[in-house]
């Protein structure tokens, strides 16, 4: 086995004592023919899941790499910095603390097409969603609330156009190289997330190639989640999709507009879903997106759309035993 460093598993930890043992235990279950680090920040977390990360330490001391906070670094956007100093692999994975890896082979298959293919940036796989209770739903992809012209349901390179048609990629799938991932452009200030910004910068250095595999879990109605905040009300639904348009219109820029018409077409994917998400009927219409609506959304989402729209009172309540019913609070 070679003994350098290959990969380093990023991980970000915060208050997730009743996730992390799993992440952990997926990240150390991998069967690989070469040495990877996990490298563990916790954020000054407030439960017991610091306790646990040196439990993990003490126990695998050549694999977890821990960083342990005093004061919360999150919200000073100094996180990834700090990180990133510790890197010691050509790769970098990512597994967040309340995500989990669900293929022992999972690191292995990534890296071997990686390490055969050196313009691919980064490889990305199918994911089940998980929800708090445990239950599983479906799997990622494709998109449920919009049609795909390019999903084929099979492994697949992609261009940075066609990975921004595909849309939201589990993070938790995520494996690319460390010299892009380390110098992600910063493609504005106040940037709201991570992961767009990300693998926009990835597709500028290369291309995406999607293993047709569920390798992962995300976890979703976790409210302490960056996405769970952001879906907490229609005003942050509403602040984030400003921020998303932000990132992608300068990623316009920057590209010389190479891929104007899939940027424009997903800031306004990004619109409908948050106009549907949040009730707003007739902005739809001011908007120009009726025909988009009509068009690309799924039929699913358009019986949702209905039932919200016509029969309001039923839908909420439905809505409530569905979130008691998969532990959302």
């Amino acid at each position: 086995m070679n003994e350098e460093i290959l990969v380093s598993i990023k991980c970000l930890a915060y208050n997730h004592e009743k996730y992390i043992r799993k992440m952990l235990d997926g990240c150390l279950s991998q069967k690989v023919n070469f040495r990877y680090e996990i490298i563990v920040h916790d954020d000054a977390s407030t439960d017991s899941t610091t306790e646990i990360i040196k439990e993990y330490e003490l126990k695998y001391p050549d694999v977890i790499v821990p960083i342990y906070e005093e004061e919360n670094q999150y919200a000073k956007g100094t996180i990834n910095d700090i990180i990133y100093k510790k890197v010691r692999g050509k790769y970098i994975a990512f597994c967040e603390g309340d995500d989990y890896w669900t293929d022992e082979n999972k690191l292995q298959m990534q890296i071997d097409y990686l390490e055969s293919h050196p313009d691919c940036s980064f490889c990305f796989h199918d994911a089940i969603i998980v929800w708090e209770n445990g239950t599983k739903s479906s799997d990622f992809f494709p998109d449920k609330i919009f049609k795909s012209n390019i999903w084929q349901n099979k492994s697949a390179s992609f261009n940075a156009g066609e990975l921004i048609e595909l849309g939201f990629i589990p993070t938790a799938s995520i494996v690319g190289q460390s010299k892009y991932i380390i110098n992600t452009i910063k493609f504005c200030d106040n940037e709201v997330c991570g992961d767009l910004p990300l693998r926009l910068s990835l597709s500028m250095n290369g291309y995406g190639y999607y293993i047709n595999k569920k390798m992962s879990a995300y976890r979703s109605g976790n409210p302490n989640s960056a996405s769970g905040m952001a879906q907490k009300n229609y005003e942050s639904m509403y602040n984030t999709f400003i921020g998303h348009r932000a990132i992608l219109m300068s990623f316009d820029k920057i590209t010389n507009y190479k891929w104007h018409d899939e940027v424009q077409y997903d800031i306004n994917r990004r619109l409908l879903r948050t106009l549907m998400i949040g009730q707003k009927y007739d902005l739809i219409k001011e908007y120009g997106l009726s025909t988009m609506f009509w068009k690309d959304t799924t039929r699913i989402w358009k019986f949702k759309f209905f039932v919200k729209k016509y029969f309001g009172n039923l839908y909420d309540m439905l809505k409530i035993i569905r979130n008691k019913l998969k532990g959302i609070s």
